[in-house]
């Protein structure tokens, strides 16, 4: 028969050796693979940042000078009497509805 105070140590001996060789592993693992997935993402958004920074600014010159060109005839003139056709322009234009 084995004495429980052998067994007690032989059951800790095989804890510490279970918690050792399987679960600290396990975790480090685990927490790399996170890691990676996270610097995985950053290098595919930066790479499509990249790719696409010159489409997007090509794009942005290109709505401005059509913004520009839409409301250029809207500017108010001087006088009064051209002030309120101009509002009443932008009315019809745009709604206030």
């Amino acid at each position: 028969m084995v004495h429980p105070a052998n067994e007690l140590a032989s059951f800790r001996k095989t804890f510490v050796l279970f918690l050792t060789l399987v679960v600290i592993p396990s975790a480090a693992l685990s927490a790399f693979g996170v890691l990676a997935i996270k610097n995985e993402r950053a290098a595919v958004e930066m790479s499509l940042e990249q790719s696409f920074a010159g489409r997007l600014a090509k794009l942005e010159q290109q709505l401005a000078h059509l913004l520009n060109g839409a409301l250029g005839h809207l500017d108010p003139p001087g006088t009064l009497a051209a002030r309120l056709a101009w509002a009443a322009e932008l009315r019809r234009v745009e709604p206030l509805y």
